[in-house]
Formats: C-alpha cells, sequence, structure tokens
C-alpha cells in the first residue's frame, strides 16, 4: 500500500458470514494510478481456516508449522535435537503484572529470537519455544541455549526493568530419544521442567533417570490434587516454638506445614510447596492453614492467654482478591484477637508494587494484626523494605547467624540490624539458634524473640503441647 513493492503476500484474521474468525491468505499484485494513489489490486485471498503459518503474539513460525516440519524431519531418518525453551516464572509475570505484559514480553522475545542467524524458532503453547537443531551435536544446541539466555537477559522491557528475564531450556535428541513427534515432544517437556526445577537460566538434556523424576514429580501432584479434594487429608501442620529472649519462656510457635501420603512417604516442603505455588493450590491450602493454626491456638490460649501463632504467606497468596477478608473471617470464626496472629511474609515483595504492599500493610495494621517480613537479609527482604513498609516483625534469616560465633562481619550486621529495629519500633526474632554458643553470642545484642533446633525441631501438635503448653 505504501508503493514499496507491487507484490502482496501476507496473513491476517477475518470474520466469516457465520460471525467466526478465521486466518486466510492474501496474495496478488497491486498497480498505482499515475498520481501514485493505490489503484487497481488483482490477487487471491484463500481461507486457512483456524491454523495460521505465524504465531500472532511472537510473529514467530507457529506450533502448527513445527508439527509439520519436525514430522517431515523426522521421516526422513535425520539426526538432531529438539530444544524446548520456557520463560522462568512466567506464570508469576503474569499474576503480578497482567496477560497484557505478558504477551508484550512474548513478542519482544519473539522478534529478538528472529534476528538469531541459522535458528529457527516456532511458538509453541504458552510460553514456551521450539527450535530444531540438525545434527546430533550437543555442543551446538548448548550454544543456541546461551544465545537466547543472553537475548532474554537484554530484552528491552525498561518500563518494567525491576526484574530480569531468564529462560530456561530441555533437550531431546533424536532418534536417540524416538522417533515420533510427541514422544519427542513429551520428553524435551520433561527436561525442561527438570532444567526450572534446577534454577533459572538452566538446561537439561532429557534422560531415564529424568524421566523417573518427572513421574514422581506427576505422582506428588495427583497426590496434592487428590488431598486437597479430600479435606485435605495428608495435611498437618507442626510448631517450632518463639522463645523470648529476655526469660526464656514460650511467646507463641510458628506453624510448618507438612505433607504425607501412603504411596510418598518423605515428601518435604521444598518438594511440594514448589507445586501448589505453581498450579495455584497454595491459596487454598493457605486457607486451611490460617483456619487449622488459628484453631489450635484458640485451645493453648486456654492455658496460655497471650500465646501467638505465627504463619507463613506469600505476596501472591496476599494480593489474590479476597484474602484480606478471609484471615478477618477465620480470626472471628476462631474466637483468637487479632494481636494473637503474625502473618509471615515470604517473598516479600517479589517485584515493585511496594504500593499494593503498604496497602495491605496498612490494612492488616488497622486491624491489630501483625505482618513480619520473614528471612531478612536474603532475596527481596532487605533494609530498603524498613523504610517502605516499617514492619511491626521482621525474622532475621538463619544464614547470618550459621557462622556468628566467628565472624565479627556477621556479629556487625546482626548488632546493626537490631539497633535500627530497635530505634524504629520493629521488633525482631532471630531464626537459625542451632547451639547454646550461637544463642550466647545473639543474645548479646538483645532481639525479642529467639528461633531454631536449639529449642525444638518442629513437632506434631500433640508432641508440642506436652513440652510447651502443659509444661508452662
Amino acid at each position: 500500500m505504501t508503493g514499496e513493492s507491487k507484490r502482496l503476500d501476507c496473513e491476517y484474521r477475518a470474520r466469516n458470514a457465520s460471525g467466526e474468525y478465521v486466518w486466510v491468505g492474501c496474495k496478488g499484485t497491486a498497480e498505482s494510478n499515475p498520481d501514485g494513489s493505490p489503484g487497481l489490486f488483482v490477487g487471491m485471498i484463500s481461507d486457512l481456516g483456524g491454523v495460521s503459518i505465524f504465531d500472532p503474539v511472537s510473529g514467530l513460525l507457529s506450533a502448527s508449522e513445527f508439527q509439520r516440519y519436525f514430522h517431515k524431519e523426522l521421516s526422513l531418518g535425520r539426526r538432531g535435537v529438539l530444544l524446548l525453551f520456557g520463560i522462568d516464572d512466567f506464570k508469576r509475570i503474569n499474576d503480578l503484572y497482567g496477560f497484557v505484559f505478558g504477551d508484550q514480553l512474548l513478542c519482544a522475545l519473539g522478534q529478538q529470537m528472529q534476528k538469531l542467524q541459522g535458528c529457527t524458532f516456532y511458538r509453541m503453547d504458552g510460553d514456551k519455544f521450539a527450535c530444531i537443531v540438525s545434527g546430533d551435536d550437543g555442543k551446538e544446541a548448548a550454544r543456541i541455549f546461551e544465545r537466547v539466555r543472553d537475548i532474554a537477559h537484554a530484552l528491552p522491557l525498561a518500563d518494567r526493568a525491576a526484574f530480569g528475564v531468564s529462560i530456561s531450556c530441555g533437550a531431546a535428541f533424536y532418534p536417540v530419544c524416538g522417533e515420533k513427534v510427541e514422544a519427542l515432544r513429551a520428553k524435551a517437556e520433561y527436561a525442561l521442567e527438570q532444567a526450572k526445577r534446577n534454577g533459572h537460566d538452566s538446561m537439561a538434556d532429557y534422560s531415564e533417570n529424568l524421566h523417573r523424576k518427572s513421574m514422581d514429580l506427576f505422582r506428588l501432584q495427583e497426590a496434592l490434587y487428590k488431598a486437597i479434594n479430600n479435606d485435605f487429608e495428608g495435611f498437618s501442620l507442626h510448631y517450632q516454638p518463639l522463645i523470648c529472649e529476655s526469660d526464656g519462656t514460650v511467646f507463641g510457635a510458628e506453624a510448618l506445614l507438612r505433607f504425607s501420603a501412603p504411596n510418598l512417604p518423605h515428601v518435604t516442603p521444598a518438594d511440594f510447596i514448589p507445586v501448589l505455588e505453581d498450579s495455584g493450590s497454595i491459596n487454598e491450602v493457605g486457607a486451611w492453614i490460617i483456619r487449622t493454626a488459628l484453631c489450635q491456638a484458640a485451645e493453648w490460649r486456654k492455658l496460655l492467654p497471650d500465646f501467638t501463632v505465627s504463619v507463613n504467606i506469600s505476596y501472591l497468596q496476599m494480593r489474590r482478591p479476597g484474602f484480606r477478608e478471609m484471615v478477618l473471617q477465620e480470626l472471628e470464626r476462631s474466637g483468637v484477637p487479632a494481636d494473637g496472629l503474625i502473618l509471615e511474609l515470604t517473598e516479600s515483595c517479589r517485584a515493585t508494587a511496594y504500593d499494593q504492599l503498604q496497602a495491605d500493610f496498612q490494612f492488616f495494621a488497622e486491624h491489630r494484626i501483625k505482618l513480619a517480613l520473614d528471612d531478612f537479609g536474603t532475596g527481596y527482604a532487605s533494609i530498603a523494605m524498613l523504610r517502605e513498609l516499617t514492619p511491626p516483625w521482621i525474622k532475621i534469616d538463619h544464614t547470618f547467624v550459621a557462622s556468628i560465633k566467628d565472624s565479627s562481619l556477621d556479629q556487625a550486621i546482626i548488632e546493626y540490624i537490631l539497633q535500627l529495629c530497635g530505634q524504629a519500633g520493629i521488633q525482631v526474632c532471630v531464626e537459625g539458634i542451632e547451639t547454646s554458643d550461637i544463642r550466647r553470642t545473639v543474645c548479646k545484642y538483645h532481639p525479642e524473640l529467639l528461633q531454631g533446633y536449639y529449642f525444638s525441631k518442629p513437632m506434631p501438635a500433640a508432641e508440642f503441647e506436652t513440652c510447651y503448653i502443659s509444661r508452662s
């Protein structure tokens, strides 16, 4: 239409007579009028149905084109590597910034992928992209991953520059791993899942051992789903005491989630909590934790009237609509006063929404519910957040005290944090009190609370009651 070329060859969506949107291809030649304006166009429009050669979001070749080309590649008996890329934490990015920004991210990544010489990329479902590498040279596959990883790090997202984009990759070699499109795609998926579990910016090759791990994960996902739909059967809470530094009495306890199933006897929180978070089930389970912990605290407060229970919540849980109301309802149902509950905020503010976080802190403060920044000093919980939020409590991470007896730097950090919090009216709990030496060193700086294996490991409610409630 600009006159740069007489030839037109494009695809777009159009609505047919039934009101449905279909993809059409348009090819033809345009002739201009003597004054240069668009004149006659001669060509053909063909119905492509619901399938397009190109993905409309990223601009890359579509999943249907991947299917067609890869099937042809395998039918010729060629050797190669299927690479499947996935954006790390893409669900969290969509949750925090919205789907429009998620699409902008996919588009920006697709545009940069098209610039890589010697590689053809396909947009698959969700946040996934595929690349077919000819030849079974693992080094070439690794080089392509490194190039994609580098462009992900450098994406032009200046308006959201507060977080970095990372990408992981799963690889399936053919014909070693299979000779069918579906089987190789599934094995590349297994490898990608393992890469993401290994950490951001990781790459993993498919292997039978990896497949067994994937099957274990599927079994865990199935067991968690069944447990949630069977009144949370298999979930339980263990309690670890929070000890007053001044006199050694019990202030309260942190409620910690545990899970077991007949065919999964040794599942740790590090195994199942990421699965709950990825599936979104952490919201349902989180509500169950608060309800169960408050019910137990109500019983223990009959003997220890000031007993306080602490519960872990993630930032994404707190941002879920209805979370505030749920907490208030569970407090009212249990009869525990608002100041008998501490909400420990894990991941603090994973992104940049300080205004939202400030509003939540203000809401809970107005209702006399205390919030604590968990794992203070690591990850996202930092000194800067004290200025923004002024939380009632912080919990200093155990990594600061593990070597405090022999580290003057760690001692200086602890002393500085406690002095700062004391001046700001912020109370402090120090985690990781494992030995008497660590306790003596930490107590020199007088935090309000101590927590760690020196006092007790987390234990079931009945055992905790015998050791700390009845005895008190």
